[in-house]
């Protein structure tokens, strides 16, 4: 069967790890892209407003547009605090 996770507990703990380390590496993406967007490089903004975790966002945040969900809501949080 490959290489790949030999049971189905392997196989969760390696999504699971993959979903929480997200936040993390939306934050690196966004400080980068903070960091690059006064550089005098374009090539470095480019990249930056092009990793994958900042076009997910924007395709996700697009979807919603087009759903109907106010783009102005698009960072409040949609749980009772």
């Amino acid at each position: 069967m490959g290489s790949g996770p030999a049971n189905i507990e392997q196989l969760v703990d390696l999504e699971l790890r993959a979903f929480f380390d997200r936040p993390q590496a939306m934050l690196v993406a966004m400080q980068n892209v903070d960091r690059v967007a006064t550089s005098d490089d374009p090539m470095a903004v480019l990249d930056a407003y092009n990793h994958p975790m900042i076009k997910e966002h924007r395709m996700l945040s697009s979807v919603f547009v087009r759903a109907g969900v106010p783009e102005a809501n698009g960072a409040k949080r949609w749980c009772a605090s």
